[in-house]
């Protein structure tokens, strides 16, 4: 794991079942509230609060206390479940079913006026959705919160945020606590007894019932620990609706909305000396209803009295937590921010300025911060926030990490919708980027990420993100991106186009497309660029007149798939694919036969009556792969038959035949259905091309056409991979790799004796399911999570080419590698998601039942097609055919025998 990605640790995982049914945030005044509600509600959206909903409450009055505070917020709750849920009066019934917490932001902290609650401590958190999230104690203290909370039934919970402490290990709660005979939890822990004098202590019983509570005292001196306060408690439901009662009976009326909407004026209360006191074992009345500090007036007595009325025969039970930090965040000064450093971290610190670039102090570095809206504060935290995510995201760019970028743009993204300031500046980031220095692997990876944001903020309402590409409000811009001299002008006009296509999350999407094709361009370049080292040497005038027939196995992939696929193949770290040649029911499926013609001129492709007469034609339909001649036109021009500066089909066939050569007729045939999974596509590109190229007499090998048929897959725009005309042109079973030093495929013959050979043409049958499949949809899912990192992704074609150089150590042995197959199906599920269909997944689960098969996997990239099975001993494709013929569900399914094939490329003279 990178160090990024250490930094930005998950949050929630441990209780991911847990959802607050509300979570409500209290502020102490309109403005507070503004700021801190455009602050949450962000955090929610990136699911930093596991809760249905979120609401902010500024308090009705200043100076209420936590206690008030703590009164009103209930009271608004309540109302707020009460009209979700359709009732029209105040009902306590909605707290029967409900977890509800109740977090007070607190008060301004003189280094960061956004409060201690929300200072950004400079790492990051990743949320259970995957998304990034600034590691400020609001977000440690609710993950704590929601764990704890999560051992407890429904109720409220009531946390302060002046303090800021850490539990070691995982949250244990004893069945004593959790015992729901329990009024009230408060919650506490073994302190040094030297914060007693800053702080609250509880007064205990053996039992941990709280019996009084103690305030900067020095009566604990020679204690080694004390039960500090934690600003914790939990009210079961019983609880909770009795303390909700008093929103009703003055004076504590006085501590809601209601009372101040009455013309009553505030009361201030604590929870702690007010509230949790009057619950105290064996507090005395006279001593709590007449004694306080400052002494109490008439209202604040009587307020007492209800108090001690309501909760005095109340079990109040102190649950110790295993604190291993704590810091209490007053008083507000620099000196505090140094030691809460240097407690939280461990790193001693000997000034704020050295902690700066870890925690976002703003008071140090700008003396009019304290002048600014709080509004502007949290704002500037963000930005803060944003500008440092941006310098990671351009140095991950620029240097190719292996780091996903996704959760960053999640959260920037979130923050708001297209016309936002936030959005833009990060697309605006990322042209810049793509632009520094026209590489390959910054300028395709940036464009692809604008292609992210893009969809990240259609809200999945725009459509799916694969689909054309080839609007003509682009044209110009990807036209200018293809050539090198122009790539800064290409991305500066697809910057300008795209302003024009953020106002729906339609046109958001069809940008996206566009952007990815861009990305493709920088693909194509790069592959096209160690291709073309790899072609054979051309002949002039060295072509035959002759009739050129070829044809050529089909492959079986066995383990490694999708770690040749360009871009991947060029960027990751390891790549391996095992696969082998092999005949179907003892034939070739594979054939091409061209004619030169000496009375008609052009290409003519005689199974589509399809004449193309110039240059121009070719180079149209090259790149349409849905329409039919595409493959054959972009095998000429790999072929290097015809050429993009060729003004005529003649002028192109004169260099390499005699003039009386004007034209070729171009037959193909292949025995296997559309979408069979067995590189059918690749293969005929391989053997049209070893037929062309012997026609023009070019002298070639197999190296030449693996890398003229990736060649092929460019021009097409389906981007391809190798491993289809490695396996099929290439014989018998072999691994193979790309090499990044010397940037060519390589592949090593996995040799094997002929009792092996034997046991794999009498136990590897395929099965055709009738199922066809969309391999360039599969294929653009995969590249666009590449380009994104996505850690699936990455960690499963990592186990993918580890998984090959496995199942390669088998096959020198002799052995097949069935256990490694079965991963490599595992694998390929992962890869594309959906691949396979229900009725595949149906026929292998009860071929396996039935006893027939060791292992089955889809072929290629999956979905449909042909399916692999490994039989076990003993059984035979008879057997097979007549359970499958005496199936009602599987009796149309056709069983097929391979043959290994060790010559599987021919091309002769007819």
């Amino acid at each position: 794991m990178s160090n990024e990605a250490k930094a930005a640790t998950r949050c929630f995982d441990e209780v991911q079942p847990f959802m607050w049914s509300l979570v409500c945030i209290t502020t102490r005044n309109a403005e507070q509230r503004a700021a801190v509600e455009s602050e949450v509600n962000w955090l929610w959206r990136c699911g930093a609060i596991r809760s249905e909903r979120v609401i902010v409450v500024e308090d009705p009055c200043p100076d209420l206390g936590s206690g008030g505070s703590s009164l009103n917020a209930l009271l608004v709750v309540t109302e707020h479940l009460c009209a979700q849920r359709g009732f029209s009066v105040l009902t306590e019934e909605v707290l029967l079913d409900s977890r509800i917490l109740i977090l007070h932001s607190g008060r301004e902290y003189a280094m960061n006026r956004c409060g201690s609650a929300f200072m950004y401590l400079g790492s990051d958190t990743l949320t259970k959705e995957g998304i990034r999230v600034p590691r400020s104690l609001f977000v440690l203290q609710l993950s704590q919160l929601t764990t704890l909370a999560a051992r407890f039934s429904y109720g409220i919970w009531i946390c302060g945020s002046d303090a800021f402490w850490q539990v070691e290990g995982d949250i244990e709660v004893t069945s004593a606590t959790k015992n729901e005979d329990h009024s009230l939890v408060v919650f506490t822990f073994n302190a040094d007894a030297s914060l007693a004098t800053s702080s609250g202590v509880y007064r205990l019983n053996e039992r941990c019932d709280v019996v009084g509570i103690d305030y900067c005292t020095t009566k604990y001196e020679s204690c080694a620990k004390v039960p500090l306060v934690l600003t914790v408690i939990y009210m079961p439901v019983d609880t909770a609706t009795t303390f909700l009662s008093l929103h009703s009976v003055y004076p504590l009326s006085s501590c809601t909305y209601y009372g101040i909407d009455n013309g009553s004026p505030g009361l201030q209360l604590s929870i702690f000396f007010d509230f949790i006191l009057a619950a105290a074992n064996g507090i005395k009345e006279e001593d709590f209803v007449n004694k306080g500090s400052p002494p109490l007036d008439e209202r604040s007595m009587k307020a007492r009295q209800i108090l001690f009325d309501r909760f005095s025969n109340s079990d109040t039970h102190a649950c110790f937590l295993n604190i291993s930090k704590y810091h209490y965040f007053q008083p507000a000064d620099e000196e505090n921010a140094i030691k809460f450093w240097n407690i939280s971290t461990g790193n001693e610190r000997k000034n704020a300025k050295e902690i700066k670039n870890h925690i976002f102090l703003p008071a140090l570095e700008d003396p009019s911060y304290s002048a600014l809206s709080l509004e502007k504060c949290f704002e500037l935290n963000r930005t803060h926030i944003f500008n440092k995510w941006l310098e990671e995201v351009g140095d991950v760019l620029r240097e190719d990490r292996n780091y996903e970028l996704m959760p960053i743009f999640h959260s920037m993204c979130l923050a708001g919708d297209q016309s936002s300031s936030v959005p833009l500046h990060l697309i605006d980031f990322l042209h810049r980027v793509a632009a520094e220095d026209g590489s390959f692997r910054v300028t395709d990876r940036a464009l692809s990420s604008v292609a992210d944001v893009l969809g990240l903020l259609s809200k999945r309402r725009g459509g799916l993100r694969s689909g054309p590409a080839a609007n003509p409000a682009f044209a110009p811009a990807l036209r200018l991106l293809q050539n090198e001299t122009t790539i800064r002008d290409g991305i500066e006009a697809m910057y300008n186009e795209l302003s024009n296509w953020l106002l729906t999350p339609e046109k958001l999407i069809r940008a996206a497309r566009h952007y990815e094709a861009a990305a493709q361009i920088f693909t194509r370049r790069n592959v096209t660029q160690f291709c073309i080292k790899q072609l054979p040497i051309l002949r002039y005038h060295s072509g035959h007149k002759r009739v050129v027939r070829a044809c050529c196995a089909c492959r079986v992939d066995i383990a490694g798939g999708w770690t040749d696929t360009p871009p991947i193949t060029m960027q990751i770290e390891h790549t391996a694919v095992v696969n082998m040649a092999v005949t179907i029911d003892g034939r070739k499926p594979v054939e091409c036969e061209i004619h030169p013609s000496v009375t008609t001129s052009g290409v003519f492709v005689k199974e589509l009556d399809l004449c193309l007469s110039t240059p121009e034609q070719i180079l149209d339909l090259s790149d349409k792969p849905s329409l039919p001649g595409s493959l054959i036109c972009a095998t000429i021009l790999a072929s290097g038959l015809v050429g993009p500066k060729d003004t005529s089909l003649g002028e192109a066939f004169r260099r390499f035949f005699d003039s009386d050569i004007i034209g070729i007729e171009i037959s193909t045939y292949s025995s296997l259905p559309h979408g069979s999974g067995l590189g059918t596509s690749s293969i005929l590109a391989a053997t049209i091309l070893a037929a062309l190229w012997t026609l023009m007499g070019v002298s070639f090998n197999t190296n030449n056409i693996h890398h003229a048929v990736l060649l092929i897959e460019q021009y097409l725009t389906t981007g391809g991979g190798w491993q289809d005309q490695v396996g099929g042109a290439t014989g018998g079973l072999k691994i193979s790799h790309f090499s990044r030093q010397t940037e060519e495929i390589l592949s090593e013959q996995l040799e094997c004796d002929e009792h092996f050979v034997h046991e794999i043409e009498s136990k590897l049958l395929l099965i055709y399911t009738g199922r066809t499949r969309l391999a360039k949809n599969l294929l653009q899912e995969v590249v666009r999570s590449w380009f994104s990192r996505d850690h699936h992704i990455t960690e499963t074609l990592h186990s993918l080419a580890n998984n090959a150089e496995a199942a390669a150590k088998l096959i020198r042995r002799c052995i097949f590698p069935v256990a490694e197959v079965e991963q490599y199906y595992k694998d390929k599920k992962k890869m594309a998601p959906g691949s396979e269909p229900v009725f595949v997944r149906n026929l292998i689960e009860e071929l396996r039942i039935s006893g027939f098969i060791e292992v089955a996997w889809l072929a290629g990239a999956g979905g449909g097609g042909f399916l692999y099975v490994w039989l076990k001993d003993g059984v035979s494709k008879n057997l097979l055919e007549d359970y499958l013929r005496h199936s009602e569900a599987y009796r149309h399914l056709t069983v097929h025998s391979i043959t290994v094939d060790f010559n599987p490329l021919v091309v002769e003279f007819v």
